[in-house]
């Protein structure tokens, strides 16, 4: 498998350098919005191959808001949506990297995105049937300067996970759900 993730990362380092040269070699005023979008899609994959990797996870972190930011750069919902789902799921797997309130906040704009294109967010999980409970109030603040603060709301079980069909779950429902499938499907849409 380390062999799968070397080449992995190899060939998504290519893709992202070509895209970014495509970018820089552009003629001015030539439309780029395909290459910009094919750049951040390039750019979450990169992201989520290296958080698996312990010793690529701050870069795929980078990548990961590298393509957030692109998105919003050309006010591309969908490209938005696909960094913040990627962010999101971050907090549930490497849950030290993400503080609880930048990842509620983060939850929070991906709900607003879903309302904007028409999806009503979630606000259980579909698994366990309890919210997906926002920070306390004051935790946000809190949470953002203070150590002690840090993971104190979101635990690896409570973290939500966000599938590529955009429905959620707490991070630990989901881990025990698919450790009784042998299907990777969400339990909801089957997709």
């Amino acid at each position: 498998m380390p062999g799968e993730e070397q080449r992995s990362l190899k060939l998504l380092r290519q893709a992202v350098a070509l895209w970014r040269q495509i970018l820089r070699t552009a003629a001015p005023g030539e439309d780029t919005l395909s290459a910009q979008r094919m750049l951040a899609d390039e750019l979450c994959n990169l992201g989520a191959v290296q958080t698996k990797c312990s010793d690529e996870m701050a870069g795929g972190e980078a990548c990961l808001r590298e393509a957030l930011a692109l998105g919003e750069g050309v006010g591309d919902v969908g490209m938005i949506v696909q960094a913040l789902r990627y962010l999101i799921n971050l907090c549930g797997e490497v849950h030290a990297t993400v503080w609880p309130a930048e990842a509620e906040a983060l939850h929070s704009r991906l709900n607003q995105l879903l309302v904007k294109i028409g999806r009503s967010p979630e606000t259980s999980c579909s698994i366990c049937l309890e919210p997906l409970a926002p920070l306390a109030d004051g935790a946000a603040d809190d949470a953002a300067g203070s150590d002690a603060s840090r993971n104190a709301s979101c635990t690896p079980d409570s973290c939500v996970r966000v599938l590529n069909c955009n429905h959620q779950f707490h991070h630990g429902c989901l881990s025990s759900w698919r450790r009784t499938t042998s299907n990777y499907a969400c339990p909801l849409c089957k997709k």
